[in-house]
């Protein structure tokens, strides 16, 4: 039995996307394994805790405690002084753009010394940390404490998003390409210092042309969220309207709503049953809200939800609603936790090597719109698909395609290499 530490960034009860991903690994290891997780609190008077055979250790920042204040107390505020936490949010959210821009290395030093600090307590051997990314510093953080352990240990970093090629993180594609070489020595930092390195599709361009010598290091898997969809929150719809479901994150650069937002405004128009429900977090909540408005009876903003909340909503859903990015080297780790409902998806994409069309291609309650297609060509799918709601596919059908995304293939294939 291995004493395995996982670090992520977003954990329970407020899951981010990786953060599932770990939560399906733990799941599955757990048993036959300690395993502790270091991750930020979601709230800041979160106390360590045992969930389903593991133990979570929190850790808090500077940053991360005057993100969650604000959040709390946006939750209650009212008038002015609504207005004024909403300044500060911007203040705190811009001095993070700010940073990130005028830093040499864009890494929050802060995490780092958070994460090593909490990895420092465990008063027991470890055998095994495994730093999920992003967040990078994760790593930095396992390589530190590897550098002053006394003993032996492995580090096994789960890559699910870029680092140094990541415009989104780095605010601008000048700033990424002004700190691309010194990003570049981190991640060979981390690939000197790593046993191996378990990482998504969407980075295998990226490590074969940068660090073709690491080869043997290389241990490409899926997202391991195809499992079966399961909640303990209560959603019920109105049946008699034709329900359709986004839930995660929505951002202006990368996935914005606005396209879909048009096109079923069209739709809506000529079939009234039509209810979207967004489920969101990110910088579209203005967008989603403008439509609100001009469609109160067919489109509801519900904000950020719990984890089980958003279950719910896409487990009842007719129809799920599907953005694809607009850069296609990263693939939305949402669509695996889409197809293990069962229900038909609805995806809508920019450009045609779109990692997603060649995943749903192979699922059939799916239909993908690109954006510069007709209008009349996108509305006669949107309608084919209507016709289609609410026709699951069964989990075990699901499974036997795309069965590498299970979290128990990943976690044995971890398991083999440890």
């Amino acid at each position: 039995m291995k004493n395995i530490v996982f670090i992520v960034d977003g954990y329970y009860p407020n899951f981010s996307a990786v953060g599932l991903c770990i939560s399906n690994l733990v799941e599955e290891m757990s048993s036959s394994n300690n395993i502790t997780i270091i991750t930020k609190k979601s709230y800041n008077t979160q106390q360590n805790t045992s969930v389903n055979k593991s133990y979570i250790r929190y850790v808090n920042t500077i940053d991360n405690y005057l993100r969650n204040r604000i959040a709390k107390k946006l939750k209650t505020t009212r008038g002015l002084k609504r207005k004024l936490l909403l300044i500060e949010r911007i203040a705190v959210k811009s001095y993070g753009y700010l940073c990130a821009l005028i830093k040499k290395r864009n890494l929050k030093n802060q995490d780092t010394k958070a994460f090593l600090k909490e990895l420092e307590k465990i008063d027991t051997k470890i055998d095994v940390i495994i730093p999920a990314c992003l967040p990078f510093e994760s790593i930095m953080a396992a390589i530190q404490f590897k550098s002053n352990c006394l003993y032996e240990i492995k580090i096994v970093p789960f890559l699910f998003d870029k680092f140094s090629a990541n415009s989104i993180l780095h605010r601008t594609i000048f700033n990424r390409n002004k700190k691309f070489q010194k990003h570049l020595l981190l991640e060979r930092q981390m690939f000197e210092n790593c046993d191996k390195l378990f990482y998504v599709e969407s980075g295998t361009q990226h490590l074969q042309e940068y660090f073709p010598k690491f080869e043997d290091k290389f241990c490409p898997v899926e997202h391991p969220l195809l499992k079966r969809v399961i909640s303990n929150e209560t959603i019920i719809y109105d049946c008699k309207r034709i329900n359709i479901a986004y839930t995660g994150a929505l951002y202006k650069k990368i996935r914005s709503p606005l396209y879909a937002l048009k096109l079923f405004s069209r739709l809506i128009e000529k079939d009234r049953r039509i209810l979207l429900h967004f489920y969101i977090n990110g910088d579209c909540n203005s967008i989603v809200d403008s439509f609100c408005e001009k469609y109160p009876d067919n489109i509801i903003n519900h904000g950020s939800v719990s984890t089980g909340f958003a279950k719910a909503a896409i487990i009842n859903a007719q129809l799920l609603l599907s953005i694809g990015n607009s850069d296609i080297t990263q693939l939305p780790s949402k669509i695996f936790e889409y197809i293990s409902t069962g229900n038909p998806i609805l995806h809508f994409y920019t450009d045609s090597k779109d990692q997603v069309i060649k995943i749903l291609n192979q699922y059939s309650g799916s239909y993908c719109i690109k954006s510069d297609e007709s209008s009349i060509k996108q509305e006669e799918k949107v309608r084919k698909t209507l016709t289609n709601f609410g026709n699951k596919i069964d989990f075990n059908e699901v499974e036997k395609i795309f069965y590498n995304a299970t979290p128990k293939f990943i976690a044995n294939k971890i398991m083999e290499l440890l």
